[in-house]
């Protein structure tokens, strides 16, 4: 096979204004397999200005037969349009320019391959004696046919899988980032209750023994304590208790737990003694705070790569979209060939 050549020339110019436009020069060197080199359609406007003469479209088969080769003939003949060889595209979008270069190419090839199609699969007489020396023909139909519609069921179950995958990757991500946002509440508390000159705790040690340092400290405990109770009991489904098993409670939470219930029950203990518990109490909001920074540093880290999961789920279900777009089109295609040949056929029986 021959193959046609096509130079595509960019070139680039300023304007008066400033701004700049970009042109794109397409020109067949080679015609290949092509009867000549003109496959660009154009339509006259105006006789005597070939300088509006516009670009129409690509050649099909029929053009590159019938349609006058210059613009004299054109006008001689008294047609309104002519085929060239070069045709020049003005863009003043770099943008656009960019995607117009490759849809010329595309065009250009399509075409090429629809005129070598037309010229060795079409174009002619054929004589036939019948019945035909291919009995088959119309089982290959069929049995296209049936390819392209199983094709096309998998890809709609495909779209199904996907869609459940992106519903999946969803709450998982919602979840993380929950549970995140619950332990960014614990270390933005811990960060205030352990501040040297103005933290809750040190305001209690500093003056330990006033009314004013001891209610500031159980307020603000009592205060968050709640908090963590109700963000507990919301992403575990489970009523938060200070002691004993919960039945069912997924075993991800049990650090959580065991640390708001030492939390708790230090609070409880500082109430009733404030200054002889101050070590208990001490310790245990110190646990719970590293508790709190290390599960938020993790779940930080979780809930980026949920999301990450996430956005990659909606690509893949987006890819079996356009799948499943392409497989139908196919079916369609192959259907429309079956009854192109057999217009009775039936595709309930592939």
């Amino acid at each position: 096979m021959q193959f046609t050549r096509v130079s595509q020339a960019c070139t680039t110019f300023p304007q008066s204004d400033g701004t700049m436009v970009y042109d794109i020069t397409s020109t067949v060197l080679e015609q290949g397999e092509l009867p000549h080199a003109n496959i660009f359609l154009f339509t006259i406007l105006d006789p005597v200005d070939p300088n509006r003469d516009a670009f129409t479209r690509l050649a099909n088969p029929y053009d590159i037969l019938h349609v006058s080769q210059t613009r004299d003939a054109a006008i001689a003949a008294d047609e309104t349009t002519y085929l060239a060889s070069v045709m020049t595209r003005r863009y003043t979008d770099i943008e656009v320019a960019v995607q117009a270069k490759d849809a010329v190419r595309s065009r250009i090839d399509n075409c090429v391959n629809s005129w070598v199609t037309y010229d060795t699969q079409f174009q002619g007489t054929l004589e036939i004696l019948h019945p035909t020396a291919e009995p088959t023909y119309e089982q290959q139909l069929s049995d296209a046919y049936a390819a392209a519609r199983d094709a096309r069921i998998a890809a709609e179950a495909a779209v199904v899988l996907a869609s459940a995958a992106v519903d999946l990757a969803r709450v998982t991500a919602t979840d993380s980032q929950e549970f995140a946002d619950a332990y960014k509440s614990e270390t933005e508390y811990c960060v205030s209750a352990h501040n040297a000159t103005t933290g809750y705790l040190s305001m209690y040690l500093n003056g330990l023994g006033t009314i004013s340092g001891v209610t500031g400290l159980l307020a603000a405990a009592n205060t968050f304590l709640a908090t963590s109770k109700v963000e507990f009991e919301t992403l575990s489904g489970y009523t938060y208790t200070p002691s004993g098993v919960i039945v069912g409670l997924d075993p991800s939470f049990n650090t959580w737990l065991a640390a708001i219930r030492a939390y708790d029950s230090a609070t409880s203990t500082f109430k009733q003694n404030s200054a002889s518990y101050v070590t208990t109490f001490t310790s245990a909001e110190t646990a719970f705070c590293q508790n709190a920074n290390t599960k938020y540093a993790e779940k930080v880290v979780e809930s980026a790569q949920d999301k990450s999961a996430l956005a990659d789920a909606i690509k893949e279900k987006e890819e079996a979209d356009a799948t499943l777009v392409a497989k139908e089109s196919a079916e369609a295609a192959a259907l429309a060939a079956a009854r192109a040949v057999c217009p009775d056929f039936d595709p309930n029986d592939a």
